[in-house]
């Protein structure tokens, strides 16, 4: 099971890949659909029955060797049906339980950007669910940080501005005559 997000160019870990930008190097591109998703009945709160898990388990692995694989399951964390990133929706959910504490316990410039996506995420989309689909966390786990994104702006405006320092004296120009002078 992968915990961590898969590092950009710039060394930079990136939180989800929004346009999923990675699929077309995916090795199941052009599989059957049905290889990945199991139509015969499973609930995902259930247990699978032996036939979902053998199809569940010859998808895994399809994605053994695939180039994206951590992208895959990075960015599929919250995905309720299917084999994704080598995990099926059981996997994913423990996952998602995993992610979610992890989540809930970062700080500094890692939770600003984890909180500033999720109160993005839910401007652009109504649901709780989708928000929380998206990052890969429980409900709860995206109300907080949406809440905290909101405590930490609204912290950030009430803050008085600090480091500006004391302004120096500026000399003043001296204009016309000076005391002491005669006027030419």
């Amino acid at each position: 099971m992968r915990t961590s997000a898969p590092a950009t160019q710039k060394g930079e870990k990136v939180i989800v890949d929004l346009e999923r930008k990675w699929v077309i190097h995916a090795k199941c591109s052009g599989a059957p659909v049905k290889a990945f998703f199991c139509g015969k009945g499973y609930k995902p709160l259930q247990t699978p029955g032996p036939e979902t898990q053998r199809t569940w388990n010859k998808a895994k692995v399809m994605c053994l060797g695939c180039p994206v694989i951590n992208e895959c399951a990075r960015d599929s964390l919250g995905e309720q049906d299917g084999v994704w990133g080598g995990m099926d929706p059981v996997q994913r959910r423990e996952a998602r339980g995993l992610h979610s504490r992890y989540v809930r316990v970062l700080s500094g410039e890692r939770k600003v950007e984890y909180a500033a996506l999720a109160a993005s995420l839910k401007r652009r989309y109504s649901s709780w669910e989708d928000v929380a689909r998206i990052i890969g966390v429980g409900i709860p786990t995206a109300r907080y940080l949406v809440d905290w994104h909101a405590a930490h702006l609204a912290e950030q405006d009430a803050s008085p501005v600090t480091g500006l320092g004391k302004p120096e004296s500026v000399p003043r120009k001296k204009v016309g005559r000076q005391h002491g002078t005669k006027a030419a």
